[in-house]
């Protein structure tokens, strides 16, 4: 991944932007399944979710949930949020902050919903809300649904409760390991433009 990146700010901030970008497009990319963190009534949650998009050229980020889930509540309330991407065969690591706005049912939302594969709708027609206390467990998918395809009352349930979150980061760090010697570097937002600096690994 920065094997051949030349060690340059410019150059750093670039090839991790461009990766998340790919990462976006392809599942089997190690930065395609990030750690989200947000914070809750009782402190900090962590769970990993997709990357789905990325604007390179805002820092923006995006990602799909439930509505329902608790980590809607969570940046409703407060809309502070990190994420996490590492691949461990190049041993680089990028962690963003930033803050996150929330498409519920509106034009983006019902964007991206239409560009999802039916199987993937099937997330969101779950008869309870995730994080829902259950005995005995449970898929949370009704028997009457389809293995393949949905009812058109079957979409509209999925596409009500199918949110949108996007991320607009505020600053990043990378990390690579070497054995000869590890390379750390911030990044922040300046108006439209970043900055950044090399720090201690």
């Amino acid at each position: 991944m920065f094997e051949a990146t030349e060690l340059t700010l410019d150059a750093w901030t670039t090839t991790a932007w461009t990766e998340l970008g790919l990462a976006a497009s392809n599942l089997s990319h190690p930065w395609s399944h990030m750690v989200l963190g947000t914070v809750s009534e009782n402190g900090p949650r962590q769970r990993t979710v997709i990357l789905r998009a990325v604007g390179p050229e805002n820092w923006q980020m995006v990602f799909f949930t439930d509505l329902r889930s608790p980590k809607i509540a969570e940046l409703q309330r407060d809309p502070r949020i990190s994420c996490l991407c590492y691949d461990a065969v190049s041993r680089v690591q990028m962690t963003v902050s930033g803050r996150a706005r929330l498409h519920l049912n509106d034009t983006l939302s019902k964007l991206f919903w239409e560009r999802i594969p039916v199987d993937s709708r099937r997330n969101y027609v779950g008869l309870q809300p995730p994080g829902a206390l259950i005995d005995p467990p449970s898929t949370n998918l009704s028997s009457e649904l389809p293995e393949t395809g949905l009812t058109e009352e079957q979409r509209a349930h999925g596409r009500d409760h199918f949110a949108v979150v996007e991320i607009k980061a505020h600053s990043w760090e990378i990390l690579q390991l070497r054995r000869s010697g590890n390379f750390r570097a911030k990044f922040w937002t300046s108006g439209e433009s970043c900055e950044g600096t090399w720090i201690e690994p």
